[in-house]
């Protein structure tokens, strides 16, 4: 009876000696490496005012009127000669504060807000130009402009009307191109935040929109990621 005590008891120990060493293994909830989904879908009804976003293609600028009748003008880039951002009319379908597109080597969105079930979104971009044609048929903004965008749409929904047509820019496109390419090369694996695809040459285009959103919120209906 004694031993069968003593090999109960030491069992227990080793069980319990061994939780802190499994706990270690799993990710911490902060840990960086492990990206959280805050995509959530933007409101789409209400009798409030709604945010009104008119985007000029051909003048790569886009201006906004707030719900407080507060309106600004922006700088844009949109989308470069055959990946061309779609005009029309649209509605806000989701934002997300800090999205990363699978498509583009997990190229960070800041401040996303999706306005069609393609992908394409305004988001926010750290280049240092704007009112180019250069993106992959994202609307991009300055990230400033993106988070005040995002930050009253979260809210109040959106009202979005594209029009124009982007002229093409071929000089623009290959700096562009060139810059994405020198940002992979320095930090393989990454970029510098303009969600770009790196690598694509003016000879050598990137892949064509994804008929497919965005992963997370409604990635779980679809699948796929964003154009940038």
């Amino acid at each position: 009876m004694m031993w069968r005590c003593m090999a109960v008891a030491t069992g227990l120990a080793a069980l319990a000696f061994s939780q802190p060493a499994m706990a270690q293994d799993a990710p911490a909830p902060n840990d960086p490496a492990v990206h959280v989904d805050h995509s959530a879908p933007a409101p789409t009804h209400g009798t409030g005012p709604r945010v009104i976003v008119h985007v000029d293609l051909t003048a790569q600028s886009l201006h906004v009127q707030f719900p407080d009748g507060t309106e600004e003008d922006w700088p844009i880039s949109s989308g470069r000669p055959g990946l061309d951002t779609p005009d029309g009319t649209y509605k806000a379908q989701w934002v997300d504060p800090d999205h990363q597109s699978k498509q583009y080597q997990d190229a960070p969105m800041p401040y996303a807000v999706f306005f069609d079930l393609k992908g394409h979104a305004f988001h926010g971009s750290y280049q240092k130009k704007f009112g180019m044609a250069v993106s992959h048929g994202c609307v991009r903004l300055p990230v400033n402009d993106a988070k005040k965008l995002y930050d009253a749409v979260k809210v109040a929904g959106a009202d979005v009307e594209i029009v124009g047509q982007a002229r093409g820019n071929a000089w623009a496109v290959r700096q562009e191109d060139q810059r994405e390419l020198a940002a992979q090369q320095a930090n393989p694996g990454s970029n510098d935040g303009s969600g770009g695809f790196f690598g694509s040459t003016t000879n050598n285009p990137p892949p064509p929109p994804s008929d497919n959103p965005i992963q997370g919120f409604f990635g779980i209906f679809t699948g796929g990621g964003p154009q940038q």
